[in-house]
């Protein structure tokens, strides 16, 4: 099907990342941008992990987790068109392990020291989170005197 090949990835991705007001309120492009490549870096850093450490099960519990909430809304799909990221919050901890192990894998490979990552992932975070409640004001107060 058409829909779980476009719109439902895209709209789930980017509800997962920041889509308020009943999803009339959208982050800049950039912040959807930053928070897909936090995501391709961590794929790449799990992948680097397991060519290191084949039999280190340690975010297997996570990825079958992930896939199972994945595949609940998948099936939930199949009868309402609703791709919404907040269907992935009751994963929020295990994609937060997922993302920093792989994270930390890439930093250890090109040695970079895990503070500065942090730092850096941290200063962006709150940026966009800036950002929303910005956005979220200004689209709230338009029209209202």
């Amino acid at each position: 099907s058409w829909y779980f090949i476009d719109p439902f990835p895209r709209m789930l991705a980017k509800s997962f990342v920041g889509c308020f007001g009943w999803v009339s309120i959208s982050l800049p492009m950039f912040a959807y941008v930053c928070y897909g490549a936090l995501a391709v870096l961590s794929v790449v850093g799990l992948a680097l992990r397991t060519t290191r450490r084949p039999t280190d099960w340690s975010c297997c519990v996570g990825i079958v987790f992930l896939g199972a909430a994945f595949a609940g809304i998948v099936d939930l799909n199949l009868s309402y068109n609703q791709p919404q990221g907040r269907y992935l919050f009751p994963c929020l901890g295990f994609i937060a392990l997922l993302l920093a192990t792989g994270v930390r894998e890439v930093a250890m490979r090109l040695g970079i020291r895990l503070r500065w990552v942090v730092i850096g992932i941290g200063t962006v975070l709150v940026a966009f989170d800036v950002t929303s409640l910005i956005r979220i004001v200004r689209f709230y107060s338009r029209g209202t005197g």
